[in-house]
């Protein structure tokens, strides 16, 4: 590994372009501004397709989603994104939803169908947990 420092007064600015951040990690270390407020504003073009981006989490269900460029066999090129497998509300991960245009959540069934649910209300503590899941 090559590590390199690079002093950054106060008001700089520095640009970064999108192949550098394959390769090249960059941060300000803890400790490094010793007064005052650092701000850091991060401006990103997004490729015009991306603008559709989509995921769906789900489950089973949902598996026969397909995204990719071949428009027989998948949603096609107009229409980027993924597919993360989530059989119960717990295997939700919100992360996994940043930077897409469109989040499609289908996942709960498999909650409803556990033998510890037998009422309306059990239902309706399955349904908060969704929301509380998905709020956060």
């Amino acid at each position: 590994d090559v590590t390199a420092t690079h002093a950054c007064p106060p008001r700089s600015m520095y640009a970064m372009s999108r192949k550098s951040q394959d390769l090249f990690e960059h941060r300000i270390d803890l400790g490094a501004v010793s007064h005052g407020t650092r701000y850091s504003l991060t401006f990103r073009t997004v490729h015009h397709l991306n603008r559709a981006s989509t995921i769906i989490i789900g489950d089973s269900n949902t598996c026969s989603f397909k995204f990719g460029e071949d428009p027989k066999k998948s949603f096609g090129k107009y229409l980027p994104g993924k597919q993360v497998y989530a059989p119960l509300i717990s295997d939700i991960e919100p992360i996994d939803t940043c930077g897409y245009m469109n989040v499609a959540v289908l996942c709960g069934i498999n909650n409803i169908k556990q033998t510890d649910v037998k009422t309306p209300a059990d239902i309706k503590k399955i349904f908060n947990c969704f929301v509380n899941k998905i709020n956060n």
